[in-house]
């Protein structure tokens, strides 16, 4: 298990253009391949085949990533 605290605001884009935007101060926590964000509740990221995933209460979107090759903080911690 894997934790941290977001030290600024962090937006997640979605394939289909939805914009999750999370707070700093935020807890964020990696459990069996899975970050969640307390106290968020339904919202969960995941990796399957390279690619991102976020469920957002029972409906999955893709992630897409910001160009320049890393992967953002928190995803890096998948």
């Amino acid at each position: 298990m894997k934790q941290g605290i977001l030290r600024r605001n962090t937006r997640i884009h979605t394939l289909s253009g939805m914009i999750l935007k999370i707070r700093k101060g935020t807890k964020v926590i990696v459990q069996s391949g899975t970050l969640t964000f307390n106290p968020i509740e339904g919202v969960s990221l995941f990796k399957l085949s390279g690619q991102y995933f976020v469920n957002l209460w029972g409906a999955v979107h893709q992630v897409v990533l910001p160009g320049g090759g890393r992967t953002p903080y928190p995803l890096s911690m998948i």
